[in-house]
């Protein structure tokens, strides 16, 4: 909710104001934070990521290890922080090194996101990964901030 607040935002091609920097501010903090509880298939959803974990530990051979972890932030501006799921340790074909992986699980509950995720697998295949600066991250934009 917050990025579709922000992307409102920086359509305009001049710097925003400090009325705007505040409306944002409070639009982000009433989307964070006047949330709703979860629903029952949110709920369980987040009960089947755990025995999911286990399910990629044990039936895939590059996942050397998974870890729990909380907030990770960048260390050269704290306010970029991401909060996934876990951190894969991989071993990938061709590559010397461990590589290590943010893990974001989505399970499926609702009769609808169901027949959507098999979908996707029937055209993708069961596993897909990306990696940063792929094809599919150069989105040619007309509007982006000013630096």
């Amino acid at each position: 909710m917050a990025s579709k607040i922000v992307a409102r935002v920086l359509e305009d091609t001049s710097p925003p104001d400090e009325a705007t920097l505040q409306r944002l501010l409070m639009e982000c903090l009433s989307s964070w934070f006047s949330r709703h509880r979860s629903s029952n298939d949110m709920a369980t959803g987040s009960q089947n990521e755990i025995p999911t974990v286990e399910r990629l530990k044990s039936t895939e051979e590059f996942i050397k290890a998974i870890y729990d972890v909380g907030l990770i932030r960048c260390r050269k501006n704290h306010a970029i922080a991401v909060s996934p799921d876990g951190i894969c340790v991989l071993s990938l074909e061709g590559v010397q090194e461990p590589v290590l992986a943010c893990l974001e699980i989505k399970t499926r509950v609702a009769d609808a996101t169901i027949d959507g995720a098999e979908v996707a697998r029937r055209k993708h295949g069961r596993l897909v990964h990306c990696t940063y600066d792929d094809e599919v991250f150069k989105v040619q934009r007309t509007k982006h901030i000013q630096q």
